[in-house]
């Protein structure tokens, strides 16, 4: 719960700045970990590694959009 709440603040803030590609990017970055994930976790682990390839995908791409943030940040600055 912890990184959608927290990647939601990201997403606000990357639509301001109408930088959309970034966005799509990450969004396809998320899906290829989560489909990955779904098929290598939860046929070894079940249910507890499609639990893990959810929290990691969330991380994953909360990780991403700080990223894309903190550069869109500093390429502003210059």
């Amino acid at each position: 719960i912890i990184p959608i709440t927290i990647n939601v603040f990201y997403l606000s803030k990357i639509l301001a700045s109408e930088n959309g590609k970034i966005l799509l990017i990450g969004g396809i970055l998320a899906s290829v970990i989560m489909v990955t994930g779904m098929v290598g976790l939860g046929t070894i682990f079940g249910t507890i590694g499609i639990a893990i390839t959810n929290v990691l995908c969330y991380s994953c791409y909360c990780l991403f959009n700080y990223v894309m943030y903190k550069r869109i940040i500093i390429q502003h600055e210059k």
